[in-house]
């Protein structure tokens, strides 16, 4: 069954984030470090954080620490193969001097880039254009090494080669405790065409780059948390008679 499939997983050799989301019952990051607040008809369904890639986002807190060498992960379905620009998962300074994202068909249709404010630290990345379809979840990662270099991954493979980008501004950025956040499907807050178009169903940042072993092995094991959906078809009929029963208690309450 999927839910043992799942279990199995190597769980405790798994990297520990610094920060996660699992948009079960809100936006808030779930170690409750940071608040997040849905923007402009973001929402919450089924476990997952749905955007129009119009002007729906989510944006957090300021950060409340410093944060250099990091990883971007997102567990992610796309709704518009087509769609260009949008950011599943952003850092940005307050000021708007700088930002990096997970980003989507914005240089070239169907590929995924590591975004950046004027691509200071963003290269083309000779890679396979997108071909998930339907509900199909995908798996994206942005490493930034202490020394610079950046590493994308798709389905926990390297997406492209590692790269390190020279040119002004283009090295590795601190994003200072008070004066950063996090946005989900949004590039950045300024610029056309920063909305993303899909679901978000789990989301991780990192205080460190992980290795590619590191980040195979998370994509492996898959996002936390299951689905509602997986979880009542792996009970009897006489558990989901009791949940609903109990869903309607609770409401009665309300």
């Amino acid at each position: 069954m999927r839910l043992q499939a799942r279990s199995s997983s190597p769980q405790k050799e798994l990297p520990s984030p610094l920060l996660r989301w699992d948009f079960e019952t809100d936006a808030h990051d779930v170690t409750g470090l940071m608040e997040t607040s849905l923007k402009d008809g973001a929402r919450i369904d089924d476990g997952r954080l749905i955007l129009d890639g119009k002007k729906a986002y989510a944006q957090t807190t300021s950060l409340f620490r410093d944060l250099r060498a990091r990883t971007l992960e997102a567990w992610l379905v796309i709704t518009d193969l087509k769609s260009r620009g949008g950011g599943a998962l952003t850092i940005e300074r307050n000021d708007r001097s700088a930002f990096d994202s997970i980003v989507y068909g914005e240089r070239e249709t169907g590929k995924w880039i590591a975004g950046s404010n004027s691509f200071r630290r963003t290269r083309n990345l000779k890679a396979p254009i997108e071909a998930a379809q339907g509900d199909e979840l995908v798996h994206v990662a942005v490493a930034y090494a202490e020394d610079g270099t950046i590493a994308v991954y798709r389905n926990g493979s390297p997406y492209g080669e590692p790269y390190a980008p020279s040119g002004p501004q283009s090295e590795l950025q601190t994003y200072k405790k008070g004066r950063s956040f996090f946005l989900f499907g949004k590039r950045h807050t300024r610029g056309g065409n920063p909305f993303f178009a899909g679901e978000i169903d789990e989301a991780r940042v990192y205080d460190r780059a992980l290795s590619s072993a590191e980040i195979s092995l998370s994509f492996t094991a898959g996002p936390t948390t299951i689905p509602l959906a997986e979880v009542l078809e792996e009970m009897t009929n006489m558990e989901r008679a009791e949940r609903s029963r109990l869903d309607r208690e609770i409401g009665r309450v309300k």
